[in-house]
């Protein structure tokens, strides 16, 4: 049946192949044990390596706003800081290969992305290293330092490809779109223990609140609240500010408004804060505020506000709480929680902010005694320490400044705004001299930037979580538009478009005269 000089490669390929399929049948079979996800995952990603190393441009954009979990790695770190690092690993590989792949240098960014890692590393070295629970050490924080260097690597990963104006629309709505991943560990947690593996590849963080609430308590659905103000942010993206009030197309505005109220299921202000900075932001970028659009907008926002006061009371207490910070009047129940939950920031800001002068010249890092956290969440639960200790020693300020200066100094603030300056400065060129045919998706980018830095530096924000996003923003719209724009740019395009013009004009034949 098979030739005689087959016969060694077919038994050598039976040899390899039929024990890893018994290994894998029997990890499958038995308990769902993190040693068998392991094992599993890392032969999958093995046997993915060709694919990975092809699409992972693609799957870097997809990654920054998802909430994947790589759960075969120690520590189960977000997929975007571990896909970007790898993303930068192929991207240099890549520039060795082949001499015309090479990174769109962006000097304006590069380098105080650069400055922000050696300001890491040193503070790092100098503050007890990296640590690492999974690694044995008593000392934590290995985690948050990936996710500062994920977001460094992120802008690097994405700048080393260009992407084709024909899919410049699906990869800032892949961008967008990951984040519907969210609403995964609601899903898994309503459907029951039987999807509970899930929490493997999703954050169980997601559902927490959802666990928490029993009987007439608030049900406060996080993973969906997030997601559906993603899907709010695609309709922004896709459509723009004015496209939303086209007459003939009411479903545009109808599903916006949609989603807003799917997200206020969260209960919380920070989603309908970051969503109105982003929709205000873009209104103003398209100029809608001078425009004829200006007193229908108007008019929805009073229709609205004013249905939202009549049926306030029969809303969901989730909803009541996300817009506790309006003058309205609310539950009860909604209104001590969400005062509850102020309260708790301001004490903890207070107790932080005497500290920051200690640390402006050089921060503490994100290394902490994984000892002390666990007695201090002890003496949380039997009363002797205050509800924000735990959050204190950690160093998850939940404010985006006091997560930048206390572990990294004035050092890591300078880093910061330099870069916001930079990436504001990139986003607002390509805005302006972009093609115009990207124009909804340069103004969406910038007004997503705009939105967010302003969430972060304000409201809330965690600098290992929240600057992916910021670094990503930037990094898709350089890519995008193959670098930064100029005015140089805008008139070669123009006259470029002139000439096809004119030479379209020499070669059209003669029109016959009519008698």
């Amino acid at each position: 049946m098979f030739s005689d000089s087959g016969i060694p490669r077919v038994l050598i390929i039976y040899a390899i192949c039929l024990p890893i399929a018994i290994v894998l049948g029997y990890l499958l079979g038995t308990a769902n044990t993190f040693f068998n996800f392991a094992v599993i995952g890392l032969f999958v990603f093995t046997l993915a390596m060709p694919l990975v190393a092809s699409w992972y441009h693609w799957i870097l954009i997809f990654s920054i706003n998802s909430t994947i979990l790589v759960f075969f790695l120690p520590g189960k770190p977000e997929l975007a800081a571990v896909v970007a690092a790898f993303a930068v690993g192929a991207a240099v590989l890549n520039r060795t290969l082949k001499a015309e792949s090479q990174f769109i240098w962006i000097p304006h960014v590069v380098w105080p992305l650069i400055f922000l890692a050696i300001v890491v590393t040193v503070t790092a070295h100098f503050t007890g290293g990296f640590g690492g629970r999974v690694f044995g050490s008593s000392l934590w924080g290995a985690k948050r330092y990936l996710g500062v260097y994920g977001a460094i690597f992120a802008l690097f990963g994405l700048v080393s490809q260009t992407i084709p104006k024909n899919k410049a629309r699906l990869a800032a709505s892949v961008f967008i779109l990951a984040g519907l991943t969210s609403v995964v560990s609601n899903i898994a947690y309503t459907l029951g223990p039987s999807f509970y593996f899930l929490f493997n590849f999703f954050p169980s963080d997601l559902a927490s609140h959802q666990y928490r609430a029993t009987g007439g308590e608030m049900v406060r659905l996080t993973g969906l609240s997030f997601a559906a103000m993603d899907a709010a942010f695609f309709v922004l993206l896709w459509y723009g500010v004015r496209g939303l009030f086209e007459i003939n197309k009411p479903w545009r505005l109808l599903t916006f408004i949609a989603m807003i109220g799917l997200s206020l299921l969260g209960g919380f202000r920070s989603v309908l804060i970051l969503s109105v900075l982003v929709f205000v932001s873009q209104l103003y970028l398209e100029g809608v505020h001078r425009s004829r659009y200006m007193p229908i907008l108007l008019a929805v926002g009073l229709l609205g506000g004013g249905f939202t006061l009549v049926f306030l009371d029969d809303m969901p207490k989730t909803v009541q709480r996300s817009l506790s910070f309006l003058p309205v009047e609310i539950d009860r129940a909604a209104a001590q929680d969400a005062a509850a939950s102020l309260n708790w920031r301001l004490e903890m800001w207070r107790v932080v902010l005497p500290e920051v002068p200690e640390h402006l010249l050089f921060g503490k890092g994100y290394t902490f005694d994984g000892t002390e956290y666990y007695l201090t969440t002890i003496g949380m639960d039997r009363g002797i320490y205050p509800s924000y200790e735990h959050t204190l020693v950690s160093g998850n300020y939940h404010q985006g400044i006091l997560t930048i200066i206390v572990p990294f100094g004035i050092w890591g603030l300078i880093a910061f705004i330099w870069f916001s300056a930079a990436g504001w400065w990139v986003l607002l060129r390509n805005k302006r001299y972009g093609d115009p045919d990207l124009y909804k998706i340069n103004t969406f980018l910038l007004a997503y930037f705009v939105g967010r830095l302003i969430f972060y530096t304000i409201f809330y924000g965690q600098f290992d979580l929240e600057f992916i996003q910021l670094t990503g923003t930037v990094g898709l719209s350089i890519a995008i538009n193959h670098g930064v724009c100029s005015p140089r740019s805008e008139q070669a395009r123009q006259s470029e478009e002139t000439e096809q013009v004119e030479a379209g004009a020499q070669h059209a034949p003669l029109l016959p005269l009519r008698a």
